[in-house]
Parts: structure tokens; sequence; C-alpha cells
């Protein structure tokens, strides 16, 4: 279940129009260094080493030289994680339709939805000293879980294999102001969580703004947002 006040607590945390924050430009290294055992424990646990050193450095980008000490190398952060998250995906059903009747005929049509423009892949840009790029396979719409009365898509992070989901912000939050059109939560590891908001020009770019959590998908690691761009390909 994608639960609302979550995701409520989630956009008051993106303020509109966020700029990317200034960093130290030699915290990247630092970080490497700092997080050296946290990324030796987690391939040990069975992951590549390549992702292990991205979840990493990554934290310790967004937190600081911490990061790799508030997320203990004895953590298994393997995608296997049974760490409860802020939402479950359903299994696939038919969307709702319509249906007018005429006399002698009957016709079903499904209704349109904006949803749609979010349909196929993504790569999703940005920049913490150095840039990032997680890419989306986007493949689902159908109801919300909770029986309410909207859509949602679901897809997968292809980098890291997990479930995805993605909402219109004012179905999840009606009144928000933010002036995002789309939300998305990447839960990639029981270490890390994404949140997306973000809008849609045409059928193939996204701007907007990302915010880290740890592995619940409510706790930020930091206020910080950073500006990134999407494209379909």
């Amino acid at each position: 279940m994608l639960r609302k006040a979550a995701v409520i607590v989630l956009l008051a945390l993106v303020p509109l129009g966020a700029a990317p924050s200034s960093v130290d430009a030699g915290l990247g290294r630092r970080c490497r260094l700092q997080c050296g055992a946290a990324i030796d424990q987690c391939h040990s646990n069975g992951e590549r080493r390549r992702r292990c050193k991205r979840r990493y450095v990554r934290l310790c980008k967004t937190q600081g030289l911490a990061a790799c000490e508030l997320t203990p190398p004895t953590t298994s952060t393997t995608l296997t994680t049974t760490t409860s998250l802020p939402t479950t995906f359903p299994p696939t059903t038919s969307r709702p339709t319509t249906t007018t009747s005429r006399p002698t005929t009957t016709t079903s049509t499904t209704l349109p939805t904006r949803l749609s423009v979010l349909l196929g892949r993504w790569a999703f840009t940005y920049t913490i000293i150095s840039t990032f790029t997680d890419h989306y396979n986007l493949t689902t719409i159908e109801p919300a879980p909770d029986g309410s009365p909207y859509d949602i898509v679901t897809g997968f992070n292809i980098d890291f294999g997990n479930t995805v989901i993605a909402a219109r912000v004012q179905d999840l939050n009606p009144g928000d102001t933010t002036g995002y059109e789309f939300a998305m939560l990447d839960p990639e590891s029981s270490a890390l969580c994404e949140f997306f908001a973000f809008n849609v020009a045409g059928a193939s770019s996204a701007t907007g703004v990302v915010l880290y959590f740890y592995g619940d998908c409510q706790t930020p690691v930091s206020g910080i947002v950073h500006n990134f761009t999407g494209t379909k390909y």
C-alpha cells in the first residue's frame, strides 16, 4: 500500500524551486576512504562492489562523513531484505472501465490518463559532486491497491532490480502547492530510498528534485534536495 501520510510528509520536505547544494569538492575522495569498510562488508554480503560503492559514497555525499557510521558495516543491504517499506505492490489488475448502454450495443471505453506519459524507460540524472544516473522501466498503470479512486504506475529500477511506484501528486495530496505533477518512490535497498518529485514536458523529458531517505523511506538522510533531469530512451 502506498501510504498517503508518508508521501504527504515527503512532499512537505520538498521546497518549490529548490537549488542544488554547494559542497566541498574534496568530499568525494574522503567519502571513498571513510566508507571503505562499509563497502567491503556490503560486497562480502553478496552484492557487487560497484553497487556497494555507489550506494555508500552517495549516502556520504548527502549526509557527510558520518554516513557510513550511521549505516553500520554489519547491516545487510542485500536486495532480499525484509525491511518494511511504505509501499506494497499488488498483482497487476485490469483498469476500471466505463460502460455506455445503448438499445442494441454496449461499448466499453478505457479512460485516458496522464499517467501514460510515465510509461517506458527513463534515465534520471543528478549531481552530488559526482554525476549519477538511475535507470527505470515504468511498465504498468493499475488501480491504487488501497481502494483509492485513482491509478498508480509500477515498474522497476533497472540498475538494482527493485520495484518502484509513481503517482500523480494531486491524487496523493489534493491541493498540494509544490508545483510538481508526479511523485515516485524508489526503495532501492535497506540502506537508501529515493523520492522524486517532477514534471514531464512532452512525452520524453522530465525535470524535478530528488530527496534521500534511509531504508524505511520515511526518515530523511538530510533536508537537502538535488535537481535532476530525466530522459526517456
